[in-house]
């Protein structure tokens, strides 16, 4: 049976059997795989099964799912594939999987037969989070640097008046 386990972030090691024909990868709780990560969608992503074909398709998230590296919106899956959503790495694995680029056995077929699957291209060595998935992040800075600047203001304003009242400099 075909599964999924997480590999990194705050749920590493959980795994989910793929036991139905769509299930759903995403931050909300009624997702088959809710994972409470701000860079992804609520619904970021489905596994979809024809038979012993698995297809990975985008669900129009934001930051995009990934699939060995390579952005994609839809992709037939192969065993130990990784899907990327967010900061987080899926493993797609199980039994009785048809890899992607197998073609279905024919009747009619007669010689040898040559399959080849384009990959994508390798994945970069860094573990670093892409930039394009970190969090949204708040104004609250913006809006603490402008109320700096706004009681600064209002201090050289006090200061100012405090000074012509006195008389100091007249």
């Amino acid at each position: 049976m075909a599964n999924l386990r997480i590999l990194t972030g705050d749920n590493k090691g959980k795994k989910f059997e793929i036991d139905r024909d769509e299930i759903v990868i995403g931050r909300a709780a009624e997702n088959v795989v809710p994972i409470p990560e701000p860079a992804i969608s609520g619904k970021h992503c489905a596994i979809v099964r024809d038979g012993r074909k698995f297809t990975v398709k985008d669900l129009g998230s934001t930051n995009g799912t990934r699939l060995n590296g390579v952005v994609v919106k839809e992709y037939q899956l192969s065993p130990k594939d990784i899907i990327t959503v967010g900061s987080v790495d899926i493993q797609f694995d199980g039994t009785d999987i048809e890899p992607a680029g197998t073609p279905a056995p024919s009747p009619t077929t007669t010689g040898p037969q040559v399959t080849v699957r384009i990959s994508p291209p390798p994945t970069s060595l860094s573990t670093a989070p892409s930039t394009a998935f970190s969090a949204k992040k708040d104004g609250k800075w913006l809006w603490i640097s402008i109320a700096a600047v706004f009681g600064i203001v209002v201090l050289g304003a006090l200061v100012f008046f405090l000074i012509r009242l006195s008389g100091v400099g007249s």
